[in-house]
C-alpha cells in the first residue's frame, strides 16, 4: 500500500514549541502558523484518500522550493538539472517533523511506526512538497483487497 500526496507552497518546518502560564501552571502548545500547515497536509491527505497503516512505514518526503525570480538564466538551468541545492530555511528535520506531525493519527497510528524516513531538499519552478507513505509490510487484508 502506497500513497502520494503532493502539499502546495513553500514547505514550512515545525514551529518550536510556544509556552503560556496558565494560573501556576506552565502549558506549551502549538504556534497558529505550524497548526495552519499541519491542517493543509491532513486536508490533501483526507482528499487523497490516504489510510491508516498499522505496521512499519516508509515516508520519501522532497520539498521542492521555487526558484528565486532574481536568478539569472544559467543558475536557474542549474537549479533545474539539481546541480544546486537549496541552503536555506526552514531547515529539513522541521519540515520532517511538520510532515510527521501531521500524519500522526491519520497515515499511521503513531510516528514509531516510521522505521525509514528519506528526506531531500530540491529547486523546482512551484514550490511543493511531495510525500510518499508505504506500508513496509503488507498485511493479508491489503493484500486481498
Amino acid at each position: 500500500m502506497t500513497y502520494t500526496i503532493t502539499i502546495p507552497g513553500e514547505p514550512r518546518g515545525q514551529g518550536r514549541p510556544r509556552f503560556a502560564r496558565v494560573g501556576n501552571h506552565v502549558t506549551t502548545y502549538t504556534d497558529s502558523e505550524t497548526k495552519g500547515y499541519q491542517n493543509l497536509i491532513r486536508s490533501v491527505a483526507s482528499i487523497a484518500r490516504v489510510r491508516m497503516i498499522d505496521g512499519p512505514v516508509s515516508i520519501a518526503i522532497v520539498a521542492y522550493f521555487e526558484i528565486p525570480k532574481s536568478a539569472t538564466k544559467t543558475r536557474r538551468a542549474e537549479m533545474r538539472a539539481g546541480l544546486t541545492y537549496p541552503t536555506k530555511r526552514p531547515d529539513i528535520d522541521n519540515v520532517a517533523k511538520a510532515v510527521l506531525d501531521a500524519l500522526n493519527g491519520l497515515a499511521f497510528k503513531d510516528d514509531a511506526q516510521v522505521c525509514e524516513l528519506s528526506i531531500t531538499k530540491r529547486w523546482a519552478d512551484e514550490a511543493s512538497v511531495r510525500v510518499e507513505i508505504k506500508a513496509l509490510v503488507e498485511t493479508f487484508a491489503e493484500v486481498a483487497a
